[in-house]
């Protein structure tokens, strides 16, 4: 039986620490956060917001996955997408990797006796293996988005996306500097769900999208919003550094 909830991690936030920077540092990850391409489909299906279009993006994207990960591909998928052709045949369905503004107001599904309340109010981009892939194999975002896949996580917001219910946060980087592979929930988490958790339970029903951002194949206005460059800031880092 599919679960009705998203499984979503909280982020400690990344702040800058350049060393050139005159500035006093900064969160670079203010009110951001990640969803895969599973979770965000989940998502629009239930906002009624997936396309025909939409959904042969998402299998062109997931065939490009298996292929590079060395999974064979099915006679469909064969159909599908073929790496003989360097990307040309991708549907180029932009609206796929779209930035969304969800907001989650509710009780939490951690199979608690209490009053469990959630508050996320924030900017969602969804990730794509393919595209982080063709950026940079060995970047940390592709190593975040192949964490989260692994361990069945939906979407990852930064602490302060979560205005409310946050509970334990997971650093992306260990004190050296390099990507965090720790797994994001302990076994102690796992068998006692009073514990403070890293993993939190959103339920499909609590979830709503307060703002569309429109899809804009030839951008014709200069858009200037901090939050956007923020966010698109320390993607750029998680991909290149």
């Amino acid at each position: 039986m599919e679960k009705e909830y998203f499984r979503t991690v909280t982020l400690a936030d990344v702040w800058s620490s350049d060393e050139l920077d005159k500035y006093d540092p900064y969160e670079e990850s203010d009110g951001g956060g990640y969803i895969t391409e599973k979770g965000h489909k989940k998502m629009m299906l239930r906002a009624g917001e997936w396309s025909d279009e939409n959904e042969k993006q998402y299998r062109y994207d997931i065939a490009y996955q298996k292929f590079y990960e060395g999974i064979d591909l099915s006679e469909e998928e064969k159909l599908i997408f073929d790496p003989k052709k360097n990307g040309k045949d991708t549907p180029n369905v932009q609206e796929n990797y779209v930035t969304k503004k969800p907001i989650v107001s509710g009780n939490k599904a951690n199979s608690r006796e209490f009053n469990d309340v959630v508050l996320d109010k924030f900017a969602l981009t969804p990730l794509s293996y393919r595209i982080l892939h063709e950026l940079n194999p060995d970047s940390n975002m592709l190593k975040l988005y192949k964490k989260m896949q692994k361990e069945d996580t939906d979407y990852a917001v930064y602490g302060t996306g979560r205005k409310v219910g946050a509970e334990v946060l997971t650093n992306l980087y260990n004190t050296d500097g390099t990507f965090n592979e720790s797994p994001f929930e302990t076994e102690a988490q796992q068998k006692n769900s009073n514990l403070p958790q890293s993993i939190l339970n959103i339920p499909f029903s609590i979830m709503g999208i307060q703002t569309e951002v429109p899809a804009k194949t030839n951008a014709k206005v200069t858009q200037v919003v901090r939050l956007q460059n923020l966010l698109h800031l320390t993607l750029w880092k998680l991909v290149y550094l």
